[in-house]
């Protein structure tokens, strides 16, 4: 079977790769642009579901997690600023994220394996977050809709970087 009759008879299948193709490529442009080479992340953005504000904690933590205003309140925000503002006077939430309590619980369980030494990665962890199962994602301004990271409205979330600062502007990604 030829490559052209193979993509018209798998559309589909083809429309699917290419949609995340282009995810993937609008991801790596967002987070490429955040820190100068070589400056090591050390913090990142949550925001409080119960107080609507962002706080910086630390890179190893895993949404959600407990707050002063309650259990399991803060999940991370991606943060970005446009080209013409920054992070610091102008930070803006492109969306929020969180793992779902199965795949937090292993990443967990591997974070506390792997203080012991060089351990390999559960393999359930890998398949869950390769497969995009154990990531959900909400709307800033939606904090209480979460969908799974590969349904439909989970890639129109991260699809909407492209709208943030306009056309063909370079998002910068904050971090504390």
């Amino acid at each position: 079977m030829d490559p052209r009759e193979w993509i018209n008879n798998n559309a589909g299948v083809v429309t699917i790769l290419a949609a995340l193709v282009t995810v993937f490529a609008l991801m790596y442009i967002f987070f490429s642009s955040g820190k100068p080479k070589g400056q090591q992340i050390q913090s990142q953005w949550f925001y409080d579901m119960s107080t609507k504000k962002l706080f910086a904690a630390p890179i190893d933590q895993h949404a959600p997690i407990d707050t002063p205003s309650g259990p399991k309140q803060g999940v991370k925000a991606v943060v970005y600023t446009c080209p013409d503002g920054d992070c610091e006077s102008e930070p803006r939430i492109a969306w929020l994220e969180m793992y779902t309590p199965k795949v937090k619980a292993l990443l967990l369980e591997q974070k506390e394996r792997d203080r012991d030494g060089v351990v390999a990665p559960d393999m359930t962890l890998v398949r869950l977050l390769d497969e995009d199962q154990g990531t959900m994602y909400a709307r800033a301004d939606q904090p209480d809709k979460w969908y799974k990271a590969n349904s439909a409205p989970a890639r129109e979330i991260q699809m909407s970087l492209s709208d943030l600062c306009g056309e063909d502007a370079q998002i910068q990604q904050c971090f504390p």
